[in-house]
């Protein structure tokens, strides 16, 4: 089964968020709670914990890539 995480909200009026770096390869397994990525928005940077465990099957962003709120950015095989 397949988890995708997806950008969380951020606020009223943040409508997309830069991925800024990423902390998981694909192939990686990654553990619910662990930070996966840092977004910097128009008022804040911060780290995002994975919402799930298991193996990073891709990542649909490159560091410095803008993404939508809600936007699907990586696959987690679960």
């Amino acid at each position: 089964m397949t988890y995708e995480v997806k950008i969380p909200q951020q606020g009223f009026t943040t409508e997309y968020v830069t991925v800024m770096k990423w902390y998981v390869s694909v192939g990686d397994t990654v553990e619910e709670g662990k930070p996966i990525y840092n977004m910097e928005s128009d008022k804040a940077a911060m780290d995002i914990e994975s919402p799930c465990s298991g193996k990073v099957t891709a990542l649909l962003k490159s560091e410095g890539d803008e993404a939508d709120i809600g936007e699907t950015i990586m696959i987690v095989e679960v």
